[in-house]
This record gives structure tokens, sequence and C-alpha cells, in this order.
């Protein structure tokens, strides 16, 4: 056999096996495609639509990856598996140092849905950030702000700050206080708060509460405790109708408040759940 018909020979070969491998890889990446709607729909099970998204993402990267070792392998015998896995491993460390935030995002990412401190409605605050989640990818976490913008937020960075999920519990507490002169019947005064705020306390909660915290240039300062819904805009409302009736009950009685600053709003205790902790704190 002479050298070109000996060529030929081997350009032949490699075209069959080429065509093969080719198939094969078809074959593994169409069967990958019928069984991603079961692997959707299991993973649609778990309610969460930002961690079906990225896992069927990945699902569909392995199935991928699977077809080219396959086809290789068949299209070049002489290529082994595990060589060519560890060429991936000195690839993947250039790899890595090159794009080494997008893979920490991703894994962030991934490690977030698997952990799930949060779900898509759920109001957080990471850092100086807050608002309402509107989902996760597998680069950033999309975040509504209360003022209707929307910010992104890399994962390794929600991942590792502390993370305040103001809706993991049901109901949360406001508080506010209040300055009354000096000469107040504070018996009264109390009584009077009480009987205004259970009008607008939520009723499954835990009790409201008023307590003297201390006597401000000369003024008596109570600071009054209630718990309400755990949303942003339960806590609004709550605080504007308990404030609109505490100030009117303590009219009636004829109870004034002190001035300056009669009305101290300060931040409300918040219900916590921070990465790597198992309870949240209230």
């Amino acid at each position: 056999m002479g050298v070109w018909e000996e060529l030929s020979a081997r350009a032949a070969e490699l075209a069959v096996r080429t065509l093969l491998a080719i198939a094969v890889a078809g074959v593994i990446i169409l069967a990958g495609r019928l069984v991603r709607p079961l692997v959707r729909r299991g993973l649609n099970r778990a309610g969460r639509p930002s961690r079906t998204r990225v896992f069927t993402a990945l699902y569909t990267f392995v199935v991928v990856v699977c077809a080219v070792l396959v086809a290789l392998t068949l299209a070049f015998p002489s290529v082994r598996v595990v060589d060519v896995l560890a060429s991936l491993g000195i690839v993947s460390v250039a790899v890595g140092f090159a794009f080494k935030d997008v893979l920490e995002n991703l894994l962030a990412g991934v490690l977030l849905l698997l952990r799930d401190p949060f779900r898509s409605g759920d109001q957080i605050r990471v850092g100086s950030h807050s608002g309402t989640v509107e989902g996760i990818s597998v680069r950033e976490t999309l975040l509504r702000t209360f003022d209707g913008d929307r910010v992104l937020i890399p994962n390794a960075a929600v991942y590792t700050s502390v993370l305040e999920v103001s809706t993991h519990y049901p109901v949360a507490r406001i508080a506010f206080r209040l300055n009354l002169p000096a000469d107040t019947d504070l018996p009264r005064a109390v009584v009077a708060i009480r009987g205004a705020i259970s009008t607008v306390a939520r009723p499954d909660a835990p009790d409201s509460d008023v307590v003297l915290v201390g006597i401000d240039r000369g003024a008596l300062e109570l600071e009054v405790r209630l718990w309400t819904g755990s949303r942003r805009d339960q806590r609004t409302a709550t605080t504007d109708a308990a404030l609109t009736q505490v100030i009117d009950q303590l009219a009636r009685v004829g109870i004034s408040l002190d001035q300056p600053g009669a009305v101290l709003l300060h931040p409300s205790d918040t219900v916590t759940n921070i990465i790597g902790s198992d309870e949240g704190s209230r």
C-alpha cells in the first residue's frame, strides 16, 4: 500500500470516527434536552424560580461537557478521559485566575440557593442596600429598592455580608418614644397610650408595651412598643396609625406632649437572619 492509500485510509477512518462522535454527542445532548423538562419540573416543586433557573443551566452545562468528553474519546481513541480532565484542571486554574470574580459569584449564587436564606419577594438589607428580592441569577441578586430602583448586588457580597431578612418572620416590632411633661400623671398616661395602641396592634402578635426609659431635660421619656406585620408597608402604616391614635387619646385625657422633640422615632427592632446561623434574633 502506497503512502497516499495509507493517508486516504486514515483520513476515512478519522472521518468515520468523527461522524460517529458527533452523532453520539448529538444523541447525548438530545437526551439531555428531553430530560431537562423533568429536571425543571422537579426543581419547580420547591417553588423557587431562581433555583430552577440556575440549576437547570448547570444541568445543561454538565450534559454538554459529558457529550464533548465522550465525543473526544470516540474520535481520538488514544485520548483518555483522565488526560482530558487533567488538562481541564490546568486550564481551569488559569480560567479561575482570569475570571475569579465571575466564578466566585457563581459559587456564591449556588450556595445561596442551597442555603435558602431568603426567597423572591422577601425584604432584605445587605450593607447599605435594602429592598425586595426579585430573584437570584448565576452572578447577582436582584433587588428592588423601596424607592423603585433596581440594584444588582454580586452574590459573593450577599453571601459574605451580614444579611438582614426583615420578612423572615410574619411579625416584627416597631417602637417610638414620647416625651411627656415631668408633672404628668404617669399611670394615667400609660393607660391612655395602651388603650390607643390596642386598636392598631396585631392581635396574633406578642403584647404591646409602654415603658419609662428615662428622663430627658426634665421630661418623662416613654417608649411605645407594639408588633405588626414584618413588611415595610405594614410597619409604616402601623406606626402612622399608632402615632395618630396615641396623640389623639392623650389630647382627650388632657395630657400634652413635652416640646421640643415630643415624638422621637427610631429604627424599629427587626428580625435578622445571618448566613451561617440557624436562628434569627428579634
